[in-house]
């Protein structure tokens, strides 16, 4: 059976606190610039990092505000809920006699291209327990002319792009290794009409969550479609 859906990782999202150290850098190419607005918090219950993007150079300034406002408010709640979640954990952990250990939050990001369309890749970690902590990604794809936020379909009309045919080179990929997948990985990628993606390298980049498709000793899987 797959795991269709992230474990609560994603809906999961902090408010900055008075301990926190908030420090912004630049990184910039081109007319584009990203910023990085980073929170870290270090205390009894939890460690969080973050890396928040800021961009700037968009055309459009309002889009540019209300987007950067979205990317510090999915961070913000992110990291707050593992926040509550930890300080909830240690009266717990001592209450009950248990190991006390640290709740963990780290997010960062790359920006992956930045021409005729901007990715933004978003990695988000937990670790609240157990063998291993979970890592969701995230990706949000621009038109960096107008700040819209484009659909998996925009891009299969952008670059005249077959869906049927991204379909039968990720089975392809599937069936080179097998036993890496989960067994009915091959009919739920045949049945799924949407896919998370970025644009890297003149490439579209299909990417699939921890448990979406395989154990989580493979982590993120990824299938590269040549664009040209």
């Amino acid at each position: 059976m797959l795991y269709r859906k992230l474990p609560a990782l994603i809906i999961i999202l902090l408010a900055f606190s008075n301990t926190a150290a908030v420090i912004a850098t630049g990184n910039s190419g081109g007319d584009i610039v990203v910023y990085t607005l980073k929170y870290t918090l270090e205390t009894e219950t939890v460690e969080i990092e973050a890396g928040i993007p800021v961009l700037e150079g968009l055309q459009d300034k309002t889009t540019q505000e209300d987007f950067n406002r979205y990317l510090r408010d999915v961070v913000i709640r992110y990291t707050d809920d593992i926040k509550k979640h930890g300080d909830q954990s240690l009266r717990k952990q001592i209450s009950e006699g248990h190991p006390v250990f640290k709740y963990q939050a780290y997010v960062c990001y790359e920006l992956k291209s930045k021409e005729k369309v901007l990715s933004l890749y978003m990695s988000f970690y937990q670790y609240t327990g157990g063998a291993h902590g979970l890592t969701g990604v995230f990706t949000y794809n621009l038109d960096p002319a107008t700040g819209r936020l484009l659909t998996f379909q925009d891009i299969l009309e952008q670059y005249s792009l077959e869906l049927a045919d991204i379909k039968d080179s990720i089975i392809n990929e599937l069936n080179k290794e097998p036993g890496l997948y989960f067994s009915d990985t091959g009919e739920y990628i045949k049945n799924k009409d949407e896919f998370d993606f970025y644009i890297e390298d003149n490439h579209l980049v299909i990417f699939f969550q921890q448990y979406e498709i395989a154990p989580y000793v493979v982590g993120i899987p990824e299938f590269k479609i040549p664009l040209y």
